[in-house]
């Protein structure tokens, strides 16, 4: 299911529901597209707008569970590095494939999937820590940030007073943004 623009900018931490609310009703009023009535009122800048809209909102979000993290790719990515990209290895799925060999994929939960810097990353991390061959390629998947805090403190132990010590700006932007609204 295609989510609606404003849905997305929730899910990013870039707006909350009542910004959304009153976005839309201007929006209503005016007759301009939600992204137009949300920069006339300061509240999206065009750079927010376009994020949004290059997001691959057709993807579903994959369901965290933090207490079913997969085990056998915790250790491929640091805490350090699942803060800063806010991304999480959530386990291998392999391909089968006709008369050629398998190929065996990481998949790679990310808060923001578009951000082609952070996925390498993760990925070159990844391959450091399982070897050069382990792996085939990357499978990205979209996580919500909430779920992402909760399996770094429950599977990384990476508790609130650590997390008072990172540096900020070594933290997603997205991800920063969603813990400055959160905290």
């Amino acid at each position: 299911m295609r989510k609606r623009i404003g849905e997305l900018l929730v899910d990013q931490g870039v707006l909350n529901a009542e910004q959304v609310e009153e976005i839309l009703v201007y929006s209503r009023y005016t007759g301009l597209r939600f992204g137009e009535a949300g920069q006339v009122l300061n509240t999206l800048t065009p750079q927010g707008v376009q994020a949004a809209l290059k997001h691959p909102s057709r993807r579903d979000y994959q369901e965290l569970h933090p207490r079913f993290f997969p085990q056998v790719t915790k250790d491929l990515i640091s805490s350090e590095t699942i803060l800063s990209c806010a991304a999480l290895p959530l386990g291998f799925v392999s391909e089968r494939r006709v008369l050629r060999p398998d190929r065996k994929f990481l998949q790679l939960g990310m808060v923001d999937p578009t951000s082609a810097a952070s996925r390498t990353r993760a990925e070159v991390e990844a391959r450091a820590q399982a070897g050069r061959r382990c792996f085939d390629g990357v499978i990205v998947l979209a996580v919500l940030p909430q779920q992402l805090m909760a399996v770094l403190e429950i599977q990384y132990g990476f508790t609130q007073d650590r997390l008072a010590k990172v540096d900020p700006a070594s933290v997603d932007p997205v991800l920063r943004s969603y813990l400055c609204k959160a905290g």
